[in-house]
C-alpha cells in the first residue's frame, strides 16, 4: 500500500479534531518551505526591473518581488475559480439534502398510512368473523367427481 493511501486510512481512523490539527501543521510545513523557496529566489535574483501596467511606470523593482507578486495574484485567481465551484457545489447539496428531507416526509406518511390500513384491516376481519357463520363442511355432492358430472349429464 501506498503511503497516501495509509495516511488517508489512518485520518479516517482518528477523530475530526485530530485531523484538522494534523492538517494545519501541513499547510504550516508547507507554507515554510515556500517561504524558504522564495527566500533562495530572492537572494539568487536580486536584480531590479521596470515594470509598465497601463500608464503607470514601476522602477527598480526587484525581480523576486514581480515573481511572488505574480504567483500570489495567480493564486488569488485561483482560489477565487474553486469559490464559484464550491458555491455551487453547496446549492447542488443544499438542493439535494431538501430533497432527502421531503423524501423521508413522505416516506414517514406512507409508514402511517400502511399503519393505519393494518389496523383497519385486523378491524374488519374481526368484524366479519363475528358476523359470519361457521364454516360449512364441503361434502362430496358439493363439488362431484368427473365420472359423476358425465354420468349426470345423461
Amino acid at each position: 500500500m501506498d503511503t497516501l493511501a495509509l495516511l488517508l486510512l489512518n485520518s479516517l481512523q482518528t477523530p475530526i479534531h485530530e485531523v484538522y490539527y494534523i492538517n494545519m501543521i501541513e499547510i504550516l510545513i508547507i507554507a515554510v518551505i515556500a517561504g524558504i523557496g522564495i527566500a533562495y529566489f530572492a537572494m539568487q535574483n536580486p536584480t531590479t526591473v521596470s515594470v509598465t501596467l497601463a500608464s503607470y511606470h514601476f522602477f527598480n523593482i526587484p525581480l523576486f518581488m514581480l515573481v511572488a507578486g505574480a504567483l500570489l495574484f495567480g493564486l488569488l485567481v485561483a482560489w477565487i475559480i474553486s469559490l464559484f465551484g464550491s458555491l455551487g457545489n453547496s446549492f447542488l447539496f443544499h438542493k439535494q439534502n431538501n430533497r432527502i428531507q421531503k423524501d423521508n416526509q413522505i416516506i414517514h406518511d406512507l409508514e402511517n398510512k400502511i399503519h393505519k390500513l393494518e389496523i383497519e384491516n385486523v378491524r374488519l376481519k374481526e368484524k366479519s368473523s363475528d358476523t359470519s357463520s361457521p364454516p360449512q363442511k364441503v361434502t362430496e355432492y358439493d363439488h362431484p367427481s368427473l365420472l359423476t358430472r358425465i354420468r349426470q349429464a345423461f
